[in-house]
C-alpha cells in the first residue's frame, strides 16, 4: 500500500492521493464491512473498483452489488457502508484510491448525483488504466510535484465523468453494452458469467441477444478469438501446448485440442509443424 501524502503538505487545499492499492485481496471467508460514517477525516473520497468477485454497497436507497467491472464512489463521514457480511465463495480483489482536497467531495457528489454511487466501467476500460497509473505515483517531494499531482487527479476525475457521460448518452441497454464488452475482447479471455453479472442481465438473455447480433453463441465467438491467440503463440513461441492452452484461457491442453479440432480442423502440433 502506498502512503502518498507528504507530511508538510497543505492539507485541505491541493487535491492529493492519500492512499492507493493496485490489487488488494480481501479474505472472503470472513465477514468484512466498513461504515463510512466512522471514517475520518470527513470529505475524503474513495474510488473502489472490483477486479474480481463481488461486494455490496449500502446507502439510504438500499443495498446493491458491485461485481467485477464496477466501481463504487464513496465519501468518508456519510451514512453508507460496503463490504460483504456473509461468507462468499469467490475471492474478492479490488483496486482503490482515496483522494482529498478542497472541493474534492463536492465534485464526487456531483458525479454520483448524475450517474449513481455504483458505476459500470467494464473490465477493459481507459478509466482503470488511468487509475492504475495514479496508483504507481510516488509521494510528492516538493510543492511543484504536489501541484502536478493535483492536476493529475483533476484529469482523472474529468476522465471518469466523460467516460460515464458518453456511456449514458449511447442509449444502449445493459444487455447491448454487455454484447459490446464481449465483442471488444480481442483475445476472448473474459467470462460470459462475469460480463452478464457486471451489466445486471442473465447469461441466457445475453446469449440470446448475442446470437441475434452475431449469428453464433458467445462461447463459440470467444473460443475462436482464443484460438487465434493460441495459433499465434504456437507459431511464434516455443511454449508447450499445455502452456499455450493455459495462457489463452482454455484451462487444459485437452480443451484447446478439442476446440481447435472443432473450429479449424487441425491440432496444435500440426499448426506448429506447418509454421516450420
Amino acid at each position: 500500500m502506498a502512503q502518498l501524502l507528504p507530511h508538510d503538505a497543505p492539507l485541505g487545499t491541493w487535491w492529493q492521493i492519500r492512499n492507493s492499492n493496485l490489487c488488494e485481496r480481501i479474505d472472503c471467508r470472513r465477514a468484512w464491512w466498513l461504515e463510512q460514517r466512522d471514517r475520518k477525516p470527513d470529505g475524503v473520497v474513495l474510488f473502489q473498483y472490483t477486479l474480481r468477485g463481488m461486494m455490496v454497497y449500502r446507502d439510504a436507497d438500499g443495498t446493491r452489488s458491485v461485481p467485477a467491472g464496477c466501481a463504487v464512489l464513496l465519501i468518508s463521514g456519510e451514512n453508507t457502508g460496503y463490504g460483504f457480511t456473509r461468507q462468499v465463495k469467490e475471492p474478492y480483489e479490488t483496486l482503490w484510491l482515496s483522494f482529498s482536497g478542497a472541493g474534492m467531495a463536492e465534485h464526487w457528489s456531483a458525479i454520483r448525483a448524475r450517474f449513481g454511487a455504483v458505476v459500470q466501467l467494464g473490465q477493459r476500460c481507459s478509466v482503470i488504466d488511468h487509475a492504475k497509473r495514479l496508483c504507481q505515483f510516488e509521494r510528492p517531494k516538493n510543492l511543484s510535484e504536489l501541484v502536478q499531482r493535483a492536476s493529475d487527479i483533476h484529469a482523472f476525475v474529468r476522465h471518469l465523468y466523460a467516460f460515464l457521460e458518453t456511456a449514458s448518452l449511447s442509449g444502449k441497454s445493459p444487455v447491448e453494452r454487455a454484447v459490446d464488452e464481449l465483442l471488444n475482447c480481442p483475445d476472448g479471455n473474459v467470462a460470459l458469467k462475469a460480463v452478464a453479472s457486471q451489466y445486471g442481465v442473465s447469461r441466457e438473455h445475453l446469449t440470446r441477444v448475442f446470437v441475434e447480433r452475431q449469428g453464433l453463441p458467445p462461447s463459440r465467438y470467444l473460443a475462436r478469438a482464443k484460438i487465434t491467440r493460441a495459433t499465434s503463440l504456437l507459431t511464434e513461441t516455443k511454449l508447450t501446448v499445455a502452456a499455450v492452452a493455459q495462457q489463452c484461457g482454455f484451462g487444459s491442453k485437452q480443451s484447446l485440442i478439442r476446440w481447435m479440432r472443432r473450429e479449424i480442423g487441425c491440432l496444435p502440433n500440426e499448426i506448429r509443424q506447418r509454421s516450420r
